[in-house]
């Protein structure tokens, strides 16, 4: 998965040659994302939002929103279930 301004991009490993899914829900430029496993992607944007993207066999659902942390989110880790976000900055 990569990341341009708002929208992510994931590619199937399996077809190199085909184009990538486009992303679409952030409304700031993304700044993390990470693999949560069971077919999770979780993308942070620099506004603080968080998206939960689901990947079925249809391909990517639509994205739940996650409560915003806060103070802006400048990293992610997922392990287990469970999601880890590193903030910056003052709370707001």
């Amino acid at each position: 998965a990569g990341s341009s301004g708002p929208f992510v991009f994931v590619w199937a490993l399996e077809q190199p040659g085909r184009e990538p899914v486009e992303l679409v829900g952030h409304a700031a430029a993304i700044r993390e994302l990470t693999f949560a496993g069971d077919g999770w992607l979780v993308s942070a944007d620099l506004a603080g939002e968080i998206h939960f993207w689901r990947f079925g066999a249809g391909g990517p659902e639509a994205p739940a929103r996650g409560p915003a942390p806060p103070a802006r989110v400048c990293a992610l880790a997922a392990a287990a279930g469970d999601l880890a976000a590193r903030a910056r900055g003052p709370a707001r």
